[in-house]
């Protein structure tokens, strides 16, 4: 019995081998690059959330925004900026901004380059926004790998809340790591994470470049062409069949109404802190609110112009958008109703808990002909990858967990040879910059090579197999008298799936008016220690 169940095991791993041998491209795929999406700890350590990516030598920790209508990638500079916003102590402008670059300290910035510059990408004629001044300075993508010399915009305006990566169809960051060969693709993907009231609806996310993150990915995908029209810049438009709310009492009513004749055109634009919707689906929502919201109540905190209502008389069901073609996206209760989070004048997070925003913003009539926005809260619970190589976009419901499984995309397929990879065809990167860039100093294994291993270790339990065999048997023939079947029983536990772990990163919110628990951040590490030759 014994033998028989090895051979078969024997058969399993040769079909196995073979099956992995052919399964690999001949080439490399350059691995993606992950950038984590969570509190950043910045200078005093204020937090501000976004994308962690640090700028200046030594590195200085910035929280970025997702501008995927923007080419280029801008920081703010100075305090003097917020005093027409709410934010007029430097604390908290800091905060609010994703910290404030100084790039008198840092010894590699240069402020040699203009507007007109070939580092410059060139921005869509009504996309409004644009540098004040231009320089260069090293970023640092992650702890592995740093740019030196790349073009920043520094906003001097007062028109955008935070830091901007622009990660747009001409993106200079995409393009940049694309001829480098840093990336397979101009493929970019992201998951906001959570952003909850308490531990149990808080989670890092992540942004990927080059590829995206399976994990964080379930059940049926949308898959469309990018499309720029309508306003929106991002090209991320879906069609909706519905939109219903999920009642406490287990109704599932739909609000769409008579909006685009039982369809709704929408642009997914990360830039965009929440979801905007037309007016008469806002008043099919409010149809089934006890005390229905007002739409003259806003907030101005970090939910911008979110619908403020009394905690006892929030919402307190979920929200499903279906994608026509595609899945159906829900968004939960703890990310669609939140606190009304502000800045206070140290930096720090603040809130009432008397009240509650709602996610939502009634457009109104002023803005009643512009295409409805899925921002932030959408992407807590959708899972958006965009591919410029192939001028188009897949869309997902998004699987909250901390777990990573990282897939690489290539130009025409998952599986691509880095080495002949074209570089982009939109060119307002001169060649030379590429070039300043060094691929992270640990050494990556070709998919060849990481096939032969697998093979090897194939070969070596087959082998291993077949002594087990001749071992086996000559123990039988000893031991005739006392013939018996041996087996060996492994007691062995099955792990449970890594869960979500936030619980550790978090505090709950307090119960009454108070300052915010801030939740603690991951560091984003010490980028010198890593940085490439220029």
């Amino acid at each position: 019995m014994l033998i028989h169940t090895l051979f078969s095991w024997l058969l399993l791993l040769l079909f196995a081998s073979i099956s992995i041998a052919q399964s690999v491209c001949d080439g490399e795929v350059q691995q993606p690059l992950v950038i984590p999406v969570e509190n950043v700890t910045l200078q005093d350590s204020l937090l501000s959330r976004g994308v962690a990516v640090s700028a200046g030598t030594p590195g200085q920790n910035l929280a970025f925004s997702l501008i995927s209508g923007a080419n280029n990638t801008y920081v703010y500079d100075g305090p003097g900026l917020c005093v027409n916003k709410s934010y007029s102590s430097p604390p908290a402008c800091a905060a609010a901004r994703g910290g404030l670059f100084d790039g008198g300290t840092s010894s590699t910035w240069a402020q040699n380059i203009t507007s007109s510059s070939p580092l410059i990408a060139q921005e869509d004629s009504q996309y409004p926004i644009t540098g004040d001044l231009w320089a260069t300075d090293t970023i640092h993508i992650n702890s592995s790998l740093s740019i030196p010399g790349f073009p920043l915009g520094v906003l001097e305006n007062d028109d955008y809340r935070m830091n901007a990566l622009g990660l747009g169809r001409n993106s200079t960051l995409l393009n940049t790591l694309k001829t480098a060969s840093l990336i397979a693709s101009k493929t970019w993907a992201v998951f906001w994470g959570l952003t909850g009231a308490d531990f149990r609806s808080q989670m890092n996310g992540n942004l990927i470049l080059g590829g995206y993150d399976s994990a964080k990915t379930t059940g049926t995908n949308y898959t469309g062409p990018l499309d720029y029209s309508s306003g929106c810049f991002a090209g991320t438009q879906v069609t909706l069949q519905d939109i219903s709310l999920n009642l406490a009492n287990g109704s599932s009513p739909s609000i769409l109404g008579a909006s685009e004749a039982k369809s709704l055109r929408m642009c997914i634009d990360p830039s965009y802190p929440i979801i905007s919707i037309p007016n008469d689906v806002f008043n099919l929502f409010n149809h089934y609110m006890s005390t229905p919201y007002d739409p003259n109540s806003r907030t101005f905190g970090l939910q911008f112009y979110g619908l403020l209502s009394n905690a006892s008389e929030a919402y307190n069901g979920n929200i499903t958008f279906s994608i026509l073609n595609g899945p159906n996206v829900t968004v939960s209760n703890s990310q669609l109703v939140v606190p009304d989070l502000k800045i206070d004048n140290d930096g720090s997070l603040t809130f009432n808990a008397s009240t509650r925003v709602l996610n939502l913003n009634p457009q109104g009539t002023i803005n009643q002909n512009d295409i409805p926005v899925l921002g932030l809260t959408f992407l807590t619970s959708a899972y958006l990858m965009v591919n410029y190589d192939k001028d188009q976009f897949t869309l997902w419901q998004a699987n909250p967990t901390l777990n990573e499984d990282i897939v690489a995309i290539g130009p025409s397929s998952t599986c691509t040879n880095a080495n002949s990879l074209q570089t982009a065809t939109q060119t307002s990167l001169p060649s030379a910059l590429p070039t300043m860039i060094s691929p992270p100093s640990q050494h990556r294994l070709s998919r060849g090579a990481k096939a032969g291993i697998a093979i090897g270790a194939v070969a070596f339990a087959a082998l291993l197999g077949l002594g087990t065999i001749y071992v086996l048997r000559a123990r039988q023939r000893r031991q005739k008298r006392d013939a018996r079947t041996f087996e060996a029983v492994n007691a062995v536990d099955s792990e449970k799936p890594f869960e979500n772990q936030s619980a550790s990163l978090f505090k709950d919110l307090p119960s009454e008016p108070q300052e915010l628990a801030e939740p603690l951040p991951h560091e984003i590490g010490d980028p010198q220690a890593h940085e490439m030759a220029a």
